[in-house]
């Protein structure tokens, strides 16, 4: 169920004064609001100023409303932010209902001490060009520091899954052991643009049956973003882990606008699609 809480859009900047005042160094904490439930992230907002800022203000814009996860690779990463489904929650779902969310592009902020490990969130960009995140973004299901840190600039982790969140974003995935919501399916129905450039190659589809009318509660929705609050700024402690790590192939080359990578014995694909 969608959240009823409104957020006002000046929260943001008087939360920022009300710490500022105080001289406190202080991160955002937002609440995602999804089908499978909610979570919380604190981002770095100290660490990765350009790339949080750019994230609040599509959430001050309700860029996210209605948004979905679009792209599911289990054992690697959830991404979205890049479409939306401004439908009701039984409402056919087609190909031009969908729409793109757009912003500019901002520059790269990667830091080896903030590194694409399990429970991170991170910017999504074009393939050979380290400075062009604008809206998606995607959380890192496994510990991809030596592929993600080291390709196309690295991609700039700007915040952390906090308490028991990571349990939704699992599930959210499809990889919650016991608790599946969540089925991975090939959604080429859904695009209609050119071959080989589809953004639904992997999307997670919740509670569908093929051959069903596929409506708009059926895709892993994101109700809303909101921010909750502030905490006390903490010691980034997401550097790069000495085991556990997923296997990659080194050689890999990033290609136009793709990102190709191999995760879990399986080429996938990360790009941020415009």
């Amino acid at each position: 169920m969608a959240s009823s809480r409104t957020v006002h859009p000046a929260a943001i900047l008087t939360l920022a004064l009300l710490f500022a005042a105080g001289g406190t160094q202080a991160d955002t904490i937002i609440e995602f609001d999804t089908i499978a439930g909610s979570f919380q992230v604190q981002l770095y907002d100290a660490a990765a100023p350009i790339t949080v800022t750019n994230f609040l203000s599509h959430i001050q814009d309700e860029d996210y409303v209605n948004s979905f996860f679009h792209r599911s690779i289990p054992g690697f990463v959830l991404q979205g932010g890049g479409f939306r489904a401004d439908l009701a929650a039984n409402q056919a779902v087609t190909p031009l209902s969908l729409r793109s969310i757009s912003g500019p592009a901002i520059r790269n902020e990667f830091d080896s001490l903030r590194s694409n490990v399990r429970g991170t969130i991170a910017m999504a960009k074009v393939g050979g060009d380290p400075n062009s995140a604008t809206t998606q973004f995607f959380f890192n299901l496994n510990d991809n520091s030596e592929n993600l840190d080291e390709q196309n600039g690295g991609f700039t982790v700007f915040g952390e899954v906090i308490d028991n969140g990571m349990d939704v974003v699992d599930r959210l995935a499809g990889r919650l052991q016991g608790a599946p919501v969540v089925e991975i399916w090939n959604g080429s129905t859904l695009w209609t643009g050119a071959s080989g450039s589809n953004p639904y190659g992997e999307i997670p589809f919740v509670d569908y049956q093929v051959g069903n009318t596929l409506v708009r509660d059926n895709l892993a929705m994101v109700y809303s973003i909101d921010v909750v609050g502030q905490a006390q700024m903490q010691s980034i402690s997401v550097a790069r882990a000495s085991a556990g790590r997923v296997a990659v192939n080194p050689a890999l080359v990033p290609e136009p606008a793709t990102l190709a990578l191999l995760a879990c014995g399986a080429l996938a694909m990360l790009r941020r699609t415009s």
